[in-house]
């Protein structure tokens, strides 16, 4: 190779890596997401009392996992709140939002049904329905959908 061929070379190579690191940084969930919850109670998931932080106000649910996986029970995209939390939207289900709390270095990004998300030993989990102004109320989950979270089918 003459030095024009190196050159050439070299910055095709250089190109190539920057694009590729654009694309992983494009593609990389790193924003954090918030939602406006509808209902406001006076105790809710982070306030402090005497010292100590509730993990778990109304409308959630404490589930004692144990250091066992989570699953995805649908194909979506799972993204970080700002306390923590990651926050999970299902193509099938664009309407509701499922909010896990107290994950393991969880999985980021599009996941595909019964893809693990993370593990927990004490999962805080919601669900979030969207209301016509935009904000979202806590709902019931399913127990289907919470069998579908904890076993992966």
């Amino acid at each position: 190779m003459n030095i024009i061929q190196t050159t050439l070379a070299g910055l095709m190579v250089g190109s190539l890596a920057a694009c590729q690191l654009a694309k992983t940084q494009l593609s990389s969930p790193t924003r954090t997401m918030s939602i406006q919850i509808y209902q406001k109670w006076e105790l809710q998931r982070g306030n402090r009392i005497n010292n100590q932080t509730i993990v778990s106000a109304l409308g959630e649910l404490a589930i004692d996992l144990d250091g066992k996986p989570i699953y995805v029970p649908m194909s979506g995209e799972a993204k970080p709140d700002q306390a923590g939390c990651v926050l999970f939207a299902g193509t099938e289900l664009p309407a509701y939002l499922f909010r896990f709390c107290g994950i393991s270095s969880p999985t980021l990004g599009v996941l595909r049904k019964g893809q693990p998300i993370g593990t927990a030993h004490l999962l805080v989990f919601s669900t979030f329905l969207k209301q016509n102004n935009g904000t979202w109320a806590f709902v019931e989950p399913s127990k289907t959908m919470l069998e579908q979270i904890l076993k992966g089918s």
